[in-house]
């Protein structure tokens, strides 16, 4: 039945559509019109660098909020607190870290899978990214990697020096 309204719509003479995204649907403003409703509804729900900081968690996720941070700026401490506040993530400890990742709401709002797995290949289809993602783990051990080199090329650079002392 609501692929048959869905149907209707998009014969309709109408700025609005129903879409399929995975399992759900969605009504929404045609793309065509975009440019039209952008003069006069500035924004949404979420700002767009906490929409952009909701993305790398749900890509990531789960993410330690350290790399969040070295990923999005001393900014993602304020997105977390947001996205906590709307249900729209979790916030856990591990260790000594805090691991972020999105909630059922998130799936739901945005009619996405509630399988992370699913939900992260259906967001790589939507934005249109092609190869792996790194995940948060991954990240971290680039991360200590590139310092551990970064450490390894100083002391060198300090032996050098000294040598010509």
């Amino acid at each position: 039945m609501i692929k048959e309204l869905a149907f209707e719509y998009q014969e309709r003479n109408t700025s609005i559509e129903i879409v399929q995204i995975g399992d759900k649907f969605s009504m929404q403003i045609k793309p065509k019109y975009n440019e039209h409703i952008k003069k006069f509804a500035s924004g949404g729900l979420i700002p767009e660098a906490i929409m952009r900081t909701l993305t790398i968690i749900a890509l990531k996720q789960p993410l330690s909020k350290s790399i969040l941070v070295k990923l999005r700026g001393s900014g993602a401490y304020q997105h977390i607190k947001f996205l906590l506040d709307r249900g729209l993530i979790n916030e856990y400890k591990k260790g000594k870290s805090s691991i972020v990742e999105t909630t059922p709401e998130f799936s739901d709002m945005f009619g996405l899978p509630r399988d992370k797995q699913k939900l992260k290949e259906q967001l790589k289809d939507i934005l249109k990214i092609e190869g792996e993602i790194k995940s948060g783990d991954q990240e971290a051990e680039e991360i200590k990697l590139k310092k551990e080199k970064l450490k390894e090329a100083i002391k060198q650079k300090n032996n050098e020096q000294s040598g010509e002392n």
